[in-house]
């Protein structure tokens, strides 16, 4: 059986409302699939699921129960609606157009290391913020430390260092177990 498709959940509501053609098509697919669209709770989540290995589909929703032809308030949970999930069996497919593009928080970004190699052979360790800020500790036991707005303006207090950044190292690693040893070098051939 494959994943659910999600139709909607409370996440991709609030893209559906912006969306009035959105929301109509919507409104319409669970028509003609034999289900009312007010029934459905705006957070509530709404899938298409494979119901055998056949092939048969089914939609999974949850509808608002109806007293009198009226929503009303579950009993054991005050301030919420008396809800119940349904299953129907999928007799219109919905168009193949329907996805989201919902746009994700970007990753924070975070102070990078880095060792600040000196030209009498110290390292020194030291970050590059995301402002493009550089710090390297140049004596950790007093905590002395020298601070510039970026690397290069730092290279400038260091005449001949080089940075060393952790992709730096990483490369070289692989590079090394890549590289052939002396005993696995193919044999020079003779002059036999």
């Amino acid at each position: 059986m494959s994943e659910p498709r999600i139709i909607s959940n409370a996440t991709y509501w609030p893209y559906i409302v912006r969306d009035p053609e959105r929301l109509k098509e919507i409104q319409t697919w669970l028509l003609a699939n034999g289900i009312n669209p007010d029934d459905i709770p705006v957070d509530a989540t709404v899938t298409i699921e494979s119901k055998d290995p056949e092939g048969g589909q089914i939609i999974r929703h949850t509808v608002c129960l109806l007293k009198d032809g009226h929503k009303y308030e579950d009993p054991s949970t005050p301030g919420k609606l008396a809800t119940e999930e349904r299953t129907t069996l999928l007799t219109v497919a919905p168009p193949t157009h329907w996805g989201f593009d919902i746009p994700q928080q970007p990753a924070p970004e975070f102070a990078r290391g880095f060792r600040l190699h000196t030209k009498d052979g110290h390292a020194l360790d030291g970050a590059e913020f995301p402002s493009g800020r550089t710090y390297v500790i140049d004596d950790p036991h007093y905590g002395f430390a020298t601070v510039a707005i970026s690397v290069e303006d730092l290279l400038k207090s260091y005449h001949g260092a080089r940075i060393e950044w952790p992709d730096d190292t990483q490369a070289a690693a692989e590079q090394d177990q890549a590289a052939p040893t002396d005993d696995t070098a193919a044999p020079e051939a003779s002059d036999a």
